[in-house]
């Protein structure tokens, strides 16, 4: 059976069209962008996908794929935002309807939505390419419009009084001359209403006063002025040709100036050109059915894949209702499809219809990445029923054993069960956790946020939360935490406005955002006429909710913490938490958690384990036996754990079970307790001095190890082979780890210690160890802590006494490369267990390494000069690697050169924002503000999601003695979180 893949490129792929070009322009997340093609307000991409084409079944490369959105410039217009969202929940809604360009899917990229259809690559070719040609006689002409009163028709009776409010020639695209109707920008349906108005040559009379008389009889206007051109060449008033005076008289028929005397449907059109086709000439009716069939063809059989598409975008729009109705409507529901229903019933409320819906799809035995899907689901419905006990081991299980970006998405739900438990420190574990795994998901950051608010550390979740902002800055939730946490506590109300006036610039406008709104004017009695307007706006907008907007603004006012004198707010120190588990219990949880196979345990540092069970020593056969058996040990003071691993090294499954029982042992272990993590000593193996069995470990060598095979306990002594190195390597390399010699290489430790009393003994205690003190100026330090806060955790040493412990790597020492060392680790195990250590960072790097990191934290910086000018000349059209030369010639203070590259920037790129943020920081360098100032507000009109920019803008013009702009780019810096 041919896969829908396939069936979309016999439709979408020209013969013309190469299959596998070579070139792209870049990349945008895993897209390779193929072309940029903007227009009026639009941007779109043309990209390769593999993602796309593994789900539909398309070899590779043979599709292209259309990623449509606003231009980034329209960021901050609410009206290009709300017209292209109304723009995809129709457009979405008509995927699958023949002769309308179909819909694959919504997502988020570059901090914009992006509708995704199928593309092609190379000239695309509409109906004005017809015309403008003069390429059809009249029954080609027929052939086309026929197509296009079809779709219309079609998609009329999908979304009842649907209007499309811009038909014109450059909006039907044309594949293999097959027609589909595209943007939908103007689109209405029956009961809406918007202001923005079509073209002028295709806008009807009747629209003249006004777009709000849109209707289908103007839809059927702008088809005749088509019709014309498609038989004349020219907009109506132009001659019409003698030979086909059928079709010329629908035109003017369509073209009536009184919108009764025009057809009354497009099903009307579409007949009466099958009609007078017909009549003229033979087998073009056939033609004209044989198109549309082929069509439906490949739609109908793409049909659970399109509902599925169309209910995930109107999912994503928080269309619920609509999405619940295209799952009722079809006629053999997926797994995919009832999964999906399950999340549109779960954000309905409708959370026991959700648990039978997700329990519907899971007795279809799905794949695995859809069972996933539906578990989580269940879990969170019983979240929302206050089943947190069910939901949290719900959750727990379906962690175990994913890879880690999915292991982050499902931890950030988990911790929101832990958070409406009442336990804030356990949630904040969690969420920590996932951000360590997945850095760049902005819902764990929020969320960690979150904790610290309720654990009562406002100041610390205000950082985290402006992380998050800068993150999503198309997300409500991150902004609207930001706007509270600087309001409810910290009493920074401008902050506060800064944040909710960036809102309002996006459209990002809820109740939550109007409450807190109104409350910001409420807090000034200076601002009493802009409180006063603001509830007039509000009472036009919002009628119905008006009053419980009012009533939330001022609940808000009245629970404000006041400032101290300081301008303090003291830290609320939030609600009992409920007492810890014995960690007997949490032993016993775990291990029920944990695989067939599997035994895990508490010891501590000194290698003392007691058996996990009095009668456990009768047991300790199975290695002798042969079979496979992990057993994990959790060290609750230091923090961590290490495994040891029996099987026979000679079968071959043995690396695959290795890996298999680790990954799902581990995952469960760090779900259960997320202050856990695995050593950072390489395995090695140790052979039973007692019955001779073989052990993969990552224990520290010489502790003791009690033998799965005899019982016996006997210090582990490594075997240093090469034949058992290479196995090592082998398995380090099965398990997603690649072992370094870092013999030699520097080790930086950073302690962040909450007693700055604890410096001096912290440093002493690290003597003992090999480590000495490095001044927090010196390069490595300074590089290392800009990372940690830019990348992991923007709160790191805000409050806390930093030092900085350094120490040569002996000879002989491995490591896993992006891991830590030994070393690394006996330091933090070491500091954690004397002085109670929490937070920490590490690097480890080689001194004469050629990476641009190693340079950096070595302060190689010449050396760095010319590698980044290496890259440039080996790829002089990649543009950042330009701005990268910029930058780094100007922290070198050689501004002549950074500005003679930052114009060649702006020569070769001169629409890239990027470009002109270089040449103002360049300009700013050299203490031409006023240019600098110009230039800035060139990058800001391309991108204006940009802090820093905003920030260097601010400077600027207070250099120049304005003040007042001053103060507003300032405020545009901190609405996007870009600080105080």
């Amino acid at each position: 059976m041919r896969t829908p893949g396939e069936l979309l490129a016999d439709l979408f792929t020209d013969d013309t069209d190469d299959p596998a070009p070579s070139g792209t322009l870049g990349r945008l997340g895993d897209l390779d962008v193929i072309e940029v093609r903007r227009g009026g307000m639009g941007e779109v991409l043309i990209c390769r996908s593999q993602v796309l084409d593994d789900a539909l079944g398309a070899a590779s490369g043979t599709l292209a794929y259309a990623y449509k959105s606003f231009q980034r410039q329209f960021f901050f217009s609410p009206q290009v935002r709300s017209a292209f969202l109304r723009e995809v929940r129709h457009w979405s809604r008509l995927s699958g309807v023949p002769h309308i360009m179909p819909v694959l899917g919504l997502r988020t990229l570059d901090d914009r939505p992006f509708v995704i259809m199928p593309g092609i690559r190379g000239p695309l070719r509409t109906l004005r390419d017809v015309i403008d040609h003069l390429e059809p006689g009249p029954w080609s002409a027929a052939f086309l419009a026929a197509q296009v009163a079809l779709g219309m028709q079609l998609a009329g009776e999908r979304i009842d009084g649907l209007v499309h409010g811009d038909l014109k020639p450059e909006n039907v695209l044309l594949f293999d001359n097959l027609a589909f109707v595209s943007d939908f920008g103007l689109a209405r349906a029956a009961g809406e209403n918007h202001g923005l108005t079509s073209t002028p040559a295709y806008r009807a009379p009747e629209l003249l006063a006004g777009p709000a008389a849109s209707s289908v009889a103007s839809d059927v206007y702008a088809f005749g002025a088509m019709l014309w051109e498609l038989l004349t060449g020219g907009l109506p008033g132009a001659e019409a040709p003698g030979d086909d005076p059928g079709l010329a008289e629908l035109a003017r028929s369509c073209l009536a100036e009184d919108p009764a005397e025009r057809p009354a449907s497009f099903a009307e059109i579409y007949h009466a050109i099958l009609r007078i086709a017909g009549d003229r000439t033979t087998g073009l009716v056939t033609q004209i059915m044989e198109a549309t069939a082929r069509i439906h063809h490949v739609l109908a059989f793409m049909a659970p894949l399109l509902t599925a598409a169309r209910m995930t975008n109107l999912i994503a729009l928080e269309q619920y209702d609509l999405a619940i109705q295209e799952a009722d409507d079809a006629a053999e529901p997926t797994a995919r499809i009832l999964s999906l229903r399950g999340h549109a019933l779960s954000l309905s409320d409708r959370d026991e219809e959700a648990l039978a819906a997700f329990d519907q799809a899971l007795a279809l035995g799905p794949d695995q990445g859809l069972v996933l899907d539906c578990v989580v689901g269940r879990g969170l419905s019983l979240k929302r029923l206050g089943r947190f006990d069910e939901a949290a081991e719900v959750l727990r299980n379906a962690a175990i054993g994913l890879p880690d970006g999915l292991r982050a998405e499902v931890l950030v739900n988990l911790g929101t069960v832990h958070l409406e438990q009442g336990e804030p420190a356990r949630a904040l574990a969690v969420f920590q956790l996932a951000a360590k795994l997945r850095p760049g998901l902005w819902a764990a950051w929020a969320n960690v946020g979150q904790a610290l608010g309720r654990i009562g550390d406002h100041r610390a979740a205000q950082s985290v939360y402006r992380h998050a902002v800068r993150m999503a800055p198309q997300e409500e939730m991150p902004a609207l935490l930001l706007a509270a946490v600087c309001m409810d506590h910290l009493g920074e109300i401008g902050a506060a406005w800064a944040v909710l006036e960036q809102m309002d610039q996006q459209g990002l406008w809820s109740f939550d955002w109007a409450a807190r709104s109104w409350a910001c004017l409420l807090t000034d009695e200076r601002l009493a006429d802009r409180a006063a307007r603001f509830e007039r706006q509000i009472r036009e907008t919002w009628p119905a909710d008006a009053d419980a907007i009012g009533e939330r603004a001022r609940q808000i006012l009245a629970e404000m913490e006041v400032p101290d004198e300081s301008g303090n707010v003291p830290d609320d120190p939030g609600p009992e938490p409920p007492a810890a588990k014995p960690y007997a219990d949490f032993l016993k949880d775990l291990r029920e958690s944990m695989p067939e196979g599997t035994e895990v345990g508490s010891g501590d540092q000194n290698g003392f384990e007691p058996p996990s069970d009095p009668a456990i020593a009768a047991g300790y056969t199975v290695a002798r036996d042969g079979r496979y058996f992990l057993g994990i040990r959790q060290y609750q003071t230091s923090g961590y754990h290490c495994f040891d691993f029996y099987g026979p090294s000679d079968d071959a499954a043995y690396l695959d079970r290795l890996a298999d029982f680790l990954t799902q042992a581990v995952t469960a272990l760090e779900t259960a307790e997320p202050a856990t993590r695995r050593r950072e000593i390489p395995p090695y193996y140790h052979r039973c001095p007692a019955c001779g069995v073989l052990v993969l470990t990552d224990r520290t060598p010489g502790v003791l190890l009690r033998c799965r095979g005899c019982a016996q306990s006997a210090p582990t002594q490594p075997l240093r082979t090469p034949e058992f190195d290479a196995l090592v390597q082998r398995a380090a390399e099965h398990l997603g780890f690649t072992i370094a010699d870092v013999s030699g290489y520097e080790q930086l430790f950073l302690a962040a210690l909450d007693d700055e009393r604890l410096a001096e003994p912290a440093i002493m205690l690290a003597a003992t160890l090999g480590f000495t003190p490095v001044g927090l100026q010196a390069p490595a330090p300074r590089d290392l802590l800009g990372w940690i806060r830019a990348n992991r955790s923007p709160t790191f040493g805000d409050r806390e006494t930093l030092v900085a412990l350094r120490k040569t790597a002996a000879d002989g020492a491995l490591a896993y490369q992006g891991g830590g060392t030994p070393d690394l680790e006996e330091l933090e195990f070491f500091l954690r267990t004397t002085l109670g250590l929490v937070l920490s960072a590490s690097v480890f790097y080689d001194p004469d390494g050629g990476t641009p990191m190693e340079m950096r934290l070595t302060d190689r910086q010449e050396d760095l000069l010319q590698s980044i000018r290496a890259e440039v000349a080996a790829d002089p059209h990649d543009l950042a690697l330009r701005v990268a030369l910029v930058r780094r010639l100007l922290r070198l203070g050689r501004i002549r050169e950074a500005l003679e590259e930052a114009a060649e920037c702006t020569e070769r790129w001169p629409e890239a924002a990027e470009s002109w943020l270089a040449r103002a920081e360049a300009q700013a360098a050299e203490g031409v503000a006023a240019e600098a100032v110009e230039s800035v507000r060139r990058s800001l009109a391309a991108d204006p999601v940009q802090p820093g920019a905003y920030r260097l803008l601010a400077t600027c013009l207070f250099l120049l003695g304005d003040q007042e702009s001053a103060a507003a780019a300032m405020h545009q810096a901190m609405g996007l979180g870009g600080g105080s």
